[in-house]
């Protein structure tokens, strides 16, 4: 998880989003199932992913995955869940939107927790959040981080599974071989 800056609203949700999210709090509430709507004759989400994508160089936005291809979908993550009873006034809110891989989307599904790390909030810095285990590949919670901020880290770890699969394995790996010609510090995660 990298620090993001994140760009202007698209236009699309400039001049829709107020309609959008009020039909969206309406079906949320009689339980019918999320669906992006248009916007001049393309799928909403198709449009966001651009300027999304742009945001994180076509990364994940929470395990760092790339390319975001056949492996691992490109989708969006609300990160506070769209779900009835949950944040469904936010389904539309530029800030919720992230570029975020089908996997660590799956693994979150409409779970939330307050400490959940937003890697676009000012002064977000993986160092100050989370650590690497070299030898099993591990993602942990910097054991110089602040009670408040190892419980950050350990419920983002949780809630993105960021531990899960072949994902320590893919880090042990790079660890040992090193950063390729090119390839930041940013592609250990």
């Amino acid at each position: 998880m990298m620090p993001i800056v994140r760009g202007p609203r698209p236009q699309a949700l400039a001049a829709k989003a107020e309609r959008w999210t009020a039909s969206w709090v309406e079906k949320a509430e009689r339980g019918r199932k999320f669906k992006w709507p248009t916007w001049k004759g393309q799928p909403l989400n198709d449009v966001l992913e651009v300027s999304l994508a742009e945001m994180t160089g076509g990364h994940c936005a929470y395990c760092d995955h790339f390319p975001l291809d056949v492996e691992a979908r490109s989708t969006i993550d609300h990160h506070r869940p769209k779900a009835a009873g949950l944040f469904p006034h936010l389904a539309f809110e530029w800030s919720n939107l992230f570029y975020c891989c089908s996997f660590c989307n799956g693994t979150k599904g409409e779970q939330w927790h307050d400490a959940l790390l937003k890697p676009d909030e000012l002064g977000f810095a993986f160092e100050r959040y989370f650590d690497i285990d070299a030898m099993s590949g591990e993602m942990r919670a910097s054991p110089a981080a602040t009670p408040h901020d190892r419980l950050r880290a350990e419920e983002s770890i949780r809630i993105f599974g960021l531990n899960e699969g072949n994902r320590p394995l893919s880090r042990r790996t790079w660890a040992r071989k090193g950063p390729a010609p090119g390839q930041p510090y940013r592609f250990l995660v």
